[in-house]
């Protein structure tokens, strides 16, 4: 009779264990994941070709730019530039010393263009600086910045010379799907504003007449 009633007890309890593993909730180890949502990119991605970026260019001229634009501050202290500057071209390393003209521009547009130049992806974008090197370019008097661009879709390279901050500027926020441009001291404008500007850059005429 006693060994009745503990095979009782312990088929009891054996029932209660297996009801308990099987009612168990489903804990996150169980279950599998959602795969995350992926939110569409505004920025334009590369490898670039001449159609794709046409196609973009001609996306941009239908905007009609962004209702809301920063003014950008109103008092804004601009420190002098320096009197002299030393130009060390890239290229063969040569010093060129300037003590007047395009001493702002090679303290702070140079670098800003160089910096943003290795920044964009995408195609082959290079900053041909060798007009502001005397052994590089011996008798150039008034040296402008070029930027060089190739598709990789063609052999050709196409340079515009007469650059500036501006249009480095320009050519990486269109490229990052921007619809405005970013100016001095914080101001934006839309971005199609500058299309004319952009399609010189890049190569580009999106209408026939032009």
């Amino acid at each position: 009779m006693r060994s009745k009633i503990i095979l009782l007890f312990t088929s009891f309890f054996v029932a209660i264990g297996f009801g308990s593993l099987f009612s168990k909730p489903l804990t996150n180890q169980n279950i599998k994941p959602s795969e995350p949502s992926i939110s569409p990119e505004d920025s334009i991605k590369g490898p670039f070709t001449r159609k794709h970026i046409k196609e973009k260019l001609i996306e941009l001229s239908k905007t009609k730019g962004p209702e809301v634009l920063n003014p950008g501050a109103m008092c804004y202290e601009i420190s002098a530039p320096p009197k002299r500057a030393e130009y060390v071209c890239p290229k063969c390393g040569e010093k060129t010393i300037y003590t007047e003209s395009f001493v702002s521009f090679i303290t702070n547009d140079i670098p800003s263009c160089r910096y943003i130049v290795n920044s964009l992806k995408g195609f082959n974008a290079v900053l041909d600086e060798s007009q502001f090197c005397k052994k590089c370019s011996h008798n150039i008097k008034s040296p402008e910045l070029c930027f060089e661009v190739k598709y990789n879709d063609e052999n050709e390279t196409h340079k515009t010379c007469g650059i500036s901050e501006t249009d480095m500027e320009l050519v990486s926020e269109f490229l990052n799907g921007s619809l405005a441009h970013k100016g001095y001291h914080g101001s934006e404008e839309p971005l199609i504003n500058y299309i004319d500007r952009l399609e010189t850059l890049l190569d580009i005429k999106i209408t026939d007449n032009k």
